[in-house]
């Protein structure tokens, strides 16, 4: 209990956070991969072209932490994959793991709070079930979109779409 109450105080503190800053996503996605391979977690990136985005950097590091998080959490022992790339007005950034995937007609509904695919999972992987609902709220707060669908081969990439500022 004191986990859920420690994790809804620092996601309020996440939507209070007001001001908007210009980021490298280089910078920020090795500073997340390096909070998990730090705790012995293999965590690939692969570099895209420079990016720059003007966003709220602790609600993006949560978005980022939550589904790399989730993917180490079922993916087994196998490596997750970080990659981004940019199109024309926004950034799409991707969290791929190689886990039992989840079936589409269960993708929107994992944003639930308290869902859980089946009621093995939380026994065996811990967790409150907030991880993902918390990646909504707080990409709809933003006004991006987050995303999930089958890896070819199995498993999950799970995206989110940043739009970009226009200059």
């Amino acid at each position: 209990m004191n986990q859920l109450i420690a994790r809804c105080l620092e996601v309020s503190r996440d939507f209070a956070e007001q001001d908007s800053v210009e980021l490298d996503l280089c910078d920020l996605l090795a500073e997340v991969a390096g909070e998990f391979t730090g705790a012995g977690a293999d965590i690939r990136g692969r570099k895209g072209p420079d990016c720059h985005l003007r966003v709220r950097p602790l609600a993006l590091k949560r978005i980022l932490s939550n589904l790399v998080d989730n993917a180490l959490r079922y993916g087994g022992e196998q490596p997750v994959d970080i990659e981004y790339r940019i199109e024309e007005n926004s950034a799409e950034i991707c969290v791929l793991d190689r886990g039992p995937g989840i079936p589409e007609e269960e993708r929107e509904a994992v944003f639930r709070p308290f869902y859980r695919l089946e009621p093995s999972r939380s026994s065996r992987t811990g967790g409150s079930g907030l991880g993902l609902a918390i990646v909504r709220q707080l990409a709809t707060a933003n006004g991006w979109t987050v995303g999930l669908e089958a890896r070819p081969g199995g498993g999950t990439v799970a995206c989110v779409r940043v739009p970009l500022e226009e200059k």
